[in-house]
């Protein structure tokens, strides 16, 4: 499954802490897609709802400031599909 998550900067999370983190870790762990965006991201495009989201993997760096690993920004769709 695709899972979008809207966060505050990435940099900014304390992973030792956060319960945005514990839920990426555990749907990464059972093999979901991750996505994040900012509210910044989520536009209105002729007449349709867009997220421009970037996948998200994490890494192995669970206490060092490079816990993530971004791809380039897409622009998604953000209805029931992309869930599918």
């Amino acid at each position: 499954m695709k899972l979008i998550f809207i966060l505050d900067p990435l940099d900014s999370i304390k992973i030792h802490k956060d319960s945005s983190f514990a839920m990426m870790r555990e749907a990464a762990r059972r093999g979901h897609q991750l996505f994040i965006l900012q509210q910044g991201d989520i536009a209105l495009k002729n007449n349709q709802i867009i997220g421009y989201t970037r996948k998200l993997e994490l890494t192995d760096g669970a206490n060092s400031h490079r816990w993530y690993q971004l791809s380039n920004s897409e622009n998604i769709p953000l209805n029931n599909s992309f869930l599918h």
